[in-house]
């Protein structure tokens, strides 16, 4: 008795870790970004240096990867499902980023909501757009 997994399940995984891969990536990209930005438009002076680059790699980028990783796969199958890849990364990427630095007192609550609103407008704008042989 040997495991064998379908033709099927195998493209379904590999697409799984291909979007936990992107999002790693983005979410730390996005994750040293804010820890990086977020000190430098603080309102409030501060007698530390705007931003130390080692504790942004490793805390935000480590942060950010790690919340891509499981967002992406999750929303990627079900919400943006028939959003095409390059528009639902880039939506949502710019929707955390933007949400996170409106949102200052609260930046994760705001990537939050920049993300939510990005995926909804991406799906929105996927729904309502007429297809080639409509036109």
């Amino acid at each position: 008795m040997g495991f064998s997994i379908s033709h099927r399940h195998a493209r379904a995984f590999g697409g799984t870790l291909l979007l936990s891969g992107i999002g790693a990536v983005v979410g730390g990209l996005i994750g040293t970004a804010l820890l990086v930005l977020l000190p430098v438009l603080e309102l409030r002076p501060s007698s530390r240096p705007p931003f130390d680059l080692v504790f942004a790699l490793t805390w935000g980028g480590s942060f950010g990867a790690v919340v891509g990783a499981m967002v992406a796969p999750l929303a990627g199958w079900t919400f943006l499902r028939h959003v095409p890849l390059g528009r639902a990364v880039g939506a949502t990427a710019a929707g955390t980023l933007v949400g996170a630095l409106i949102v200052v007192p609260q930046p994760v609550i705001g990537g939050i909501l920049g993300y939510v609103t990005a995926a909804i407008l991406s799906r929105r704008y996927k729904a309502h757009r007429p297809q080639a042989n409509e036109r």
